[in-house]
């Protein structure tokens, strides 16, 4: 049972981020594709109606990539073997790039939004920047939380104890 419920995590995980590199391309697609559309109402007001999609579900990714790295920042851990320094570390690694990848998609969407909107009024897009921006701030408010925590784990773990107490 263990096994199969590890697998159906493997699987969601595996889909999630699937639909985050696909978003990043549905993005990239439509910007190649506007220069020769830009006047075609139809694909505009269909791909601004996805764009806007696009940028809801990131925000949707980048929430639960925060949840999940602050609840990793809460476990109390004091004697932790070195395997689990460094698996921790891939951990973090994984959910940042992908956390990332999801801030960048976020950002690139509000761009894309702008343009096809044709709104380039200026309080809008300040809006849109001061937006990005407070997002980018909170990732590496969390991404310096998360060093300093990997820190403090290394410096507690069980073999690095035990040398401390040999050396005494």
């Amino acid at each position: 049972i263990a096994e199969t419920g590890k697998k159906i995590l493997s699987f969601i995980e595996t889909e999630k981020e699937s639909e985050i590199e696909a978003d990043m391309q549905v993005l990239i697609n439509i910007i190649n594709q506007y220069k020769n559309n830009w006047d075609n109402e139809h694909f505009v007001a269909s791909n601004h109606q996805i764009v806007i999609d696009i940028k809801r579900t990131a925000r949707k990714h980048m929430n639960s990539y925060l949840k999940k790295v602050t609840a990793d920042l809460e476990k109390k851990e004091y004697l932790i073997p070195k395997s689990k320094v460094v698996g921790t570390l891939a951990n973090f690694q994984k959910k940042f790039q992908y956390y990332r990848l999801s801030l960048y998609i976020f950002s690139m969407a509000s761009f894309v939004e702008i343009m096809l909107s044709g709104n380039f009024k200026e309080k809008f897009i300040e809006e849109s920047i001061s937006e990005i921006e407070k997002l980018s701030l909170e990732y590496r408010s969390v991404f310096g939380e998360c060093s300093h925590y990997l820190e403090k784990i290394a410096s507690c773990t069980l073999e690095g104890n035990v040398l401390k107490g040999i050396g005494h």
